[in-house]
């Protein structure tokens, strides 16, 4: 009876989600006014939705797509992307097989937890820092839960393959073994595919010694993912000498300009969540400092702004050693 009690327990205990979500670094959490959408626009389930003005989880609602993940821009939700073995391998390795944590077929290659945790500026430096072709397995995802993320998937990687059309291409490769609305690459038939697989077990060794070499080079990348993506970004920008793919990947970052309305007064940089705009003093005067590595687009010093002084735009201007005088 007991025995049988417990096994009734077990077996009817609801798997917990791997997305986890933290109220304090929402962006709406910073300043109540402000109405950012980016991570209830992408959730298909209803685990997110509005509780007045602030974002509520609802973990027993959610599937584990990581939308939300890679669509909001400070960091506010986890699923657990080890975004720095994830650029390791792909620097370290040739012909790497990356699979979900669903697919059981290459349960000892490159894991993510979902495509849907791959943002497009995430998906323009793996491109950018693969030493070669890689394959993104989504053989699984038609029969899965999310397979919404195969369409969030395919129109990052048509507007990646748009841009460098003319550049030969992106290394980047997925198939889908099943019948599907989304195009697979003809030039990666069974045989092919297969042959990347086994290619992809042969460098397993040589992967794991690699990715260890590289520890210690890799160790500035913080937890936080914007940041750590940013900073690759702009690293493989000024390293890579193709023009297309470094106008690629500086595409993705922002450039804050101000007007002779700003008063320097100390609100923007409390109100940037990430460290981006700083007030310091060069010779003797009050300047307004941009690091645009470091911004993440949220745009809530220009929404916070009183004087409208602020204005947030895409692209980058900035030097890649660091900070700038703006104002």
């Amino acid at each position: 009876m007991l025995i049988s009690f417990l096994f009734d327990r077990i077996l009817s205990k609801k798997e917990t989600t791997n997305v986890q979500f933290s109220d304090r670094r929402c962006l709406r959490s910073r300043l109540n006014r402000f109405e950012c959408r980016a991570c209830l626009d992408e959730c298909q389930t209803g685990a997110l939705k509005l509780d007045g003005k602030a974002i509520a989880f609802n973990q027993e609602k959610c599937t584990d797509c990581m939308r939300c993940v890679s669509a909001c821009p400070n960091d506010a939700f986890d699923g657990g992307l080890d975004l720095k073995h994830l650029l390791e391998t792909l620097s370290c390795s040739s012909q790497v097989v990356l699979t979900c944590n669903k697919n059981a077929h290459f349960q000892q290659k490159l894991i993510v937890p979902c495509i849907g945790s791959l943002s497009e500026p995430l998906l323009a430096v793996m491109n950018s820092m693969a030493v070669d072709s890689f394959l993104v397995d989504l053989s699984h995802c038609p029969d899965c839960i999310n397979n919404h993320c195969l369409n969030s998937f395919n129109e990052k990687m048509n507007r990646l393959a748009e841009t460098l059309k003319d550049n030969g291409g992106i290394p980047l490769k997925y198939s889908i073994e099943k019948n599907s609305a989304q195009p697979v690459d003809k030039n990666l038939g069974r045989r092919s595919y297969l042959g990347m697989a086994k290619n992809s077990l042969i460098n397993l060794g040589r992967e794991s010694i690699c990715a260890e070499q590289t520890a210690t080079k890799s160790s500035h990348i913080h937890i936080e993912k914007r940041p750590a993506i940013n900073s690759m970004a702009l690293h493989y920008a000024y390293r890579n000498s193709q023009e297309i793919n470094k106008r690629l990947l500086l595409s993705f970052f922002y450039t804050v300009t101000v007007t002779e309305q700003c008063s320097l007064c100390p609100g923007c940089q409390g109100m940037c969540p990430t460290g981006a705009l700083k007030r310091r003093k060069i010779n003797n005067q009050k300047r307004l400092l941009f690091t645009s590595s470091a911004c993440n687009g949220c745009n809530l010093c220009q929404e916070f702004c009183t004087k409208a002084a602020i204005k947030v735009v895409r692209g980058f201007t900035g030097d890649p050693e660091g900070a700038l005088p703006i104002y």
